[in-house]
């Protein structure tokens, strides 16, 4: 991309000095990059010990590539994105992870420009600096790749490029189940306008995963049976449909949450011009709105249909299209409309996340991993208050928008330093961490440590640079121990029998526990007589 064309497309944004739009955007790219890195360096904490797990896998890949590539739980397509990185160690797989965020901003603002949006740069900021990304930004979980290819898919699909839609859309089934959908739809689309090679391109990623499940399990349907396993079977909690509408804040960010909204409802009511704008920015909104109500329907109450533990970062893969639909929002502010159905239109979320603060203390409890930016009361509200008034100004004066829309990157900016904090360590992870620490200070060299707890497992193995070394345990190893292994016990991934085998058996003794940190699991570290 010539930086000749980058400066006739920005010179549209109000931003005409040269020197801005030939850095602005490499720029911010490169102060997201960094700054995702500090966060990486000073977050001490885990979002879920998914992320241990994940990680555990990615530097074991090339032990057992096959069944890291098959296993249902981790995923092959996420896998063997980091097949390269992980030879280079823990800080190229933790870099991969900030490339690919980095780059799902940055697709970002292509898909802004290719809609042809007015501070098309702002996509950059509006998903670089959403909550969730930042945190969730290096951590091993699939939906970081995955926000990275969704953005790239709708990019390609925008700019009609059918035979790489059909291979990136096929490609996403093999990071989270649940992404076939897109590959559905597509296939639809493609059946209606009779695009044959793209459809059947949609097939490439299902038939190499179920060619390479054969060949390990001799199972000729295994895609259908991963896709049952992986996705449809209901094993965990469910916290309400209307869970992601109210952690959506807390997710993406007052100021960003605002802006969304504004422009969701731009797409569906924009005055007389309703339908022009829905058609014109259906891929976006059909994205959002699909997967988004996919999963409040994976998390209902009300019916058992698929699986879902009502988590934030599941929303993760569509949070680039917030940001464009908030870029969209402001666009109808500043387009030439009514002011007053404008302005009505905008005061509908400022009230409605009025609202939410009036009933925090009712809704807090519901959210399932308690509140972290939203703790921040006062500077929620008066960054929410500040956007609004904003809205206003870009609404009724003409002129300065672009020095409104530069403010408004600056309110972002300093809403993500003040009210998005790092991470820290759970009182169960400290007492994990304890215990690692006081096994190698006390000189205990157990013939085999066993240890179910992701967490102990990564904090051991890492010490000793050898991840193969600590093993997992159920009832029958328990059963067969030999004299000399040692067990860490707690009670988050350890059944309630082994415990009780483990910890009233005489043929095992407690050599330490470890019950602090105001935890929910204490930790114990048993020996086999």
């Amino acid at each position: 991309m010539s930086f000749i064309n980058v400066d006739r497309i920005l010179s549209k944004t109000g931003i005409d000095t040269p020197i801005l739009t030939r850095w602005i955007l490499p720029l911010l790219c490169g102060l997201l990059f960094v700054y995702y890195l500090v966060v990486s360096l000073i977050s001490q904490g885990y979002y879920q010990h998914d992320e241990v797990t994940h990680l555990i896998q990615i530097q074991r890949f090339w032990h057992s590539p096959l069944l890291y590539l098959t296993d249902p739980w981790s995923r092959g397509g996420y896998k063997v994105l980091y097949a390269i990185p992980t030879l280079f160690g823990y800080y190229a797989v933790i870099t991969t992870n900030i490339l690919f965020t980095v780059g799902a901003a940055w697709n970002s603002y292509r898909i802004a420009r290719v809609y042809e949006l007015k501070y098309a740069w702002l996509a950059i900021l509006l998903t670089g600096l959403q909550p969730f990304v930042i945190n969730l930004s290096f951590r091993c979980y699939a939906e970081v790749p995955a926000m990275f290819f969704i953005t790239l898919l709708v990019y390609l699909y925008l700019k009609k490029r059918w035979v790489w839609v059909a291979i990136v859309a096929s490609y996403l089934f093999t990071i989270r189940a649940e992404l076939v959908v897109f590959a559905l739809l597509m296939g639809g689309y493609f059946v209606i306008q009779k695009k044959w090679i793209p459809f059947l391109c949609l097939g490439i990623a299902p038939v190499i995963l179920n060619i390479l499940g054969f060949c390990l399990n001799g199972d000729p349907l295994y895609v259908w049976h991963l896709m049952v396993q992986g996705g449809l079977k209901d094993t965990y909690p469910r916290n309400g449909f209307f869970y992601f509408w109210f952690m959506l804040p807390e997710i993406s960010g007052m100021i960003v949450v605002f802006l969304f909204i504004t422009g969701y409802l731009a797409i569906l009511y924009w005055g007389k011009e309703k339908w022009t704008a829905l058609k014109k920015y259906h891929a976006v909104f059909i994205v959002f709105t699909v997967y988004f109500l996919m999963h409040c329907a994976f998390t209902a109450q009300s019916f058992g249909f698929g699986r879902s533990g009502g988590v934030g970062r599941f929303m993760l893969v569509i949070l680039p299209m917030v940001s464009v639909i908030a870029l969209i929002g402001i666009n109808f502010l500043v387009a030439d409309e009514n002011k007053w159905y404008k302005l009505v239109l905008c005061s509908i979320p400022f009230l409605l996340l009025l609202l939410l603060w009036c009933c925090m203390d009712k809704v807090a409890p519901l959210v399932y991993h308690g509140y972290a930016t939203l703790n921040f009361k006062t500077y929620n509200i008066a960054a929410l208050v500040t956007t609004f008034i904003m809205a206003i100004i870009l609404i009724f004066k003409a002129e300065g928008r672009a020095l409104v829309a530069g403010s408004l990157a600056f309110i972002i900016s300093l809403y993500a330093i003040r009210c998005i904090k790092p991470f820290p360590l759970t009182g169960e992870d400290k007492n994990l961490v304890t215990v690692v620490s006081w096994l190698f200070q006390s000189n205990i060299h157990p013939r085999q440590l066993y240890a179910n707890h992701p967490v102990a497992r990564y904090e051991y193995g890492n010490q000793i640079h050898d991840l193969l070394q600590v093993k997992s345990y159920d009832l029958n190893t328990v059963v067969h121990a030999q004299p000399g292994d040692v067990f860490v016990l707690e009670g988050h991934y350890t059944d309630g029998g082994i415990r009780k085998q483990l910890l009233s058996s005489n043929d095992f003794q407690v050599l330490k526990k470890v019950d602090s940190n105001n935890a929910n699991y204490p930790v114990w570290v048993v020996e086999k007589k």
